[in-house]
């Protein structure tokens, strides 16, 4: 299942690639460069993520095969029973459907953000939202019905829904009096300080002993801190 170990390191790479080229144009230092060529990276990051995606289904099923074999060998020392094993399909299973679903979700967003960017008058920024709304609101929901989330990621959640939600009050009806951007923008310093929180705590975790990280996450971890920071940064200057 190794594979699936470099899924967030992918998608690291691709959206940072994306966040320079996208800083680029909105800084006039490549105002020329095209909308496709920006979320190229990210849309090539989610063909690696799907290509690991399959390798990991391979190696599922090899583990699988392997095991069953040792198991009905009389001279095999391996005996691991099934339902030793059964828990760790499980969870591979499940991190492999959850992270699937997600990235798919992502990236219709992205099709449609592309879309909205090219020809503002295409689609409406409420209609740009849809996956994300659908995202949102399940998240919210398991956060408040089933409690199987921490906390900060159920606030997450909600402030993400409550930025949607102002900017296309913003954007779509035009009704900038009554929601500024500042307000818009102080959210989302929030949700970045929060996720910037989180992800330093996970990595100092991993530097003490407390959580046990393989070498491409804490990369991915590393590098989603530094650019959560620089996202703050460049939010807080916007």
């Amino acid at each position: 299942f190794h594979p699936l170990t470099f899924c967030w390191l992918i998608l690291t790479v691709g959206f940072s690639i994306a966040a320079g080229l996208g800083a680029a144009r909105w800084t006039n230092k490549l105002s020329s460069l095209p909308y496709w060529a920006i979320f190229l990276p990210i849309w090539l990051s989610h063909g690696g993520i799907f290509i690991m995606h399959i390798k990991s289904a391979m190696a599922l099923s090899k583990f699988i095969h392997e095991a069953n074999e040792n198991r009905q060998r009389p001279d095999s020392t391996d005996h691991l029973d099934r339902v030793e094993y059964l828990s760790l399909l499980q969870r591979s299973i499940k991190f492999g459907v959850k992270t699937g679903v997600l990235c798919f979700i992502v990236f219709i967003f992205e099709v449609l953000l592309y879309i909205r960017l090219c020809n503002s008058t295409a689609i409406t920024l409420a209609q740009v939202y849809i996956p994300v709304w659908i995202l949102t609101v399940i998240y919210i929901l398991n956060g408040i019905v089933c409690k199987s989330q921490h906390l900060l990621q159920s606030l997450v959640w909600v402030l993400l829904f409550a930025v949607m939600l102002l900017s296309v009050i913003r954007v779509d009806y035009q009704l900038t009096g009554i929601v500024p951007a500042s307000f818009i923008i102080a959210l989302i310093i929030a949700i970045l300080v929060i996720v910037t929180g989180v992800l330093i705590y996970v990595v100092y975790g991993h530097q003490i002993g407390y959580f046990l990280l393989t070498e491409s996450q804490l990369t991915a971890g590393v590098l989603y801190s530094i650019s959560s920071m620089l996202a703050i940064v460049v939010v807080a200057i916007m």
